[in-house]
């Protein structure tokens, strides 16, 4: 049962912060992503290679890019997430999950952050509609990543054995599918392979963009080592971490709206 007493005496600033809901959501671990730049220049008027992967090397504190990267995967899976076009952020996330038939519940305390099955999509409003498109399912994937890479200001950096998530929707999401299929018809665990990944550039009308490109290393089959097993735990750390703070966020908005929904009714009493 949840209860509101709370005793600072002998906490932390920070043990204080959590208790009082002010970190809810900000000591999730974190991880560079793994993506494609779309981006010409930077704030700084840097001259930045469109097309080519980019990550964020924290210690570096600046982006890294590369023409194409050699990626490890050592753990796959899927996530909705809804995006406020208006708000420009994400404004609920789902449980990371493997199984379809698991129950997917969301920030919201709804499931599937409220994406619905295309035959119930037939009766929705062309305003639903719009908002159906803005849940998308991505497949994640965390790995390491690497290559010989440049700075924005062109200067090389060698980037090795990076962690790194790659999320993928859309094309791509389809694309990396393909790849990791081929990956389990190689019958061994994906992490003994490396893809070499690239970009192509597509059109669709007045839209150029890009998609991924990717080879399997079928030649080199890689030993799974004592960091390897480490880097594994560390990516599933992440994971549990994550579906930890959708379980509570998901248990408060249920609550919530039970609350809600019974001072509705005591109001609605009041009225009559």
């Amino acid at each position: 049962m949840m209860t509101n007493e709370i005793s600072v005496k002998g906490m932390s600033d920070a043990q204080i912060m959590a208790a009082i809901g002010q970190t809810v959501d900000t000591n999730r671990p974190m991880l560079s992503r793994l993506q494609i730049n779309r981006d010409a220049e930077d704030d700084e008027g840097n001259r930045l290679p469109t097309g080519h992967y980019q990550i964020y090397h924290p210690e570096l504190e600046q982006n890294i890019y590369g023409e194409s990267v050699e990626f490890r995967p050592f753990y796959t899976a899927y996530q909705y997430m809804a995006y406020n076009p208006t708000e420009k952020k994400y404004t609920s996330r789902s449980v990371i999950f493997r199984n379809w038939k698991e129950d997917i519940i969301d920030t919201s305390g709804g499931t599937r952050c409220g994406k619905l099955p295309e035959a119930q999509k037939a009766n929705l409003t062309s305003a639903e509609l719009e908002l159906q498109k803005q849940i998308k399912c991505y497949k994640m994937t965390y790995g390491t990543v690497s290559f010989k890479g440049k700075n924005a200001k062109g200067e090389d950096v060698d980037i090795q054995n990076f962690p790194v998530l790659w999320r993928n929707t859309g094309t791509n999401y389809n694309i990396v599918n393909e790849a990791f299929t081929g990956l389990t018809n190689l019958g061994k665990p994906m992490f003994k392979y490396t893809l070499t990944l690239g970009t192509e550039r597509r059109k669709a009308g007045a839209i150029r963009f890009f998609v991924t490109t990717y080879k399997i290393n079928k030649d080199k089959e890689l030993s799974f080592s004592t960091d390897d097993e480490k880097t594994l735990e560390s990516f599933l750390t992440i994971i549990n971490s994550e579906n930890k703070s959708v379980n509570t966020q998901h248990s408060r908005s249920t609550t919530q709206a039970e609350s809600d929904g019974d001072d509705a009714k005591v109001i609605d009493q009041l009225t009559k």
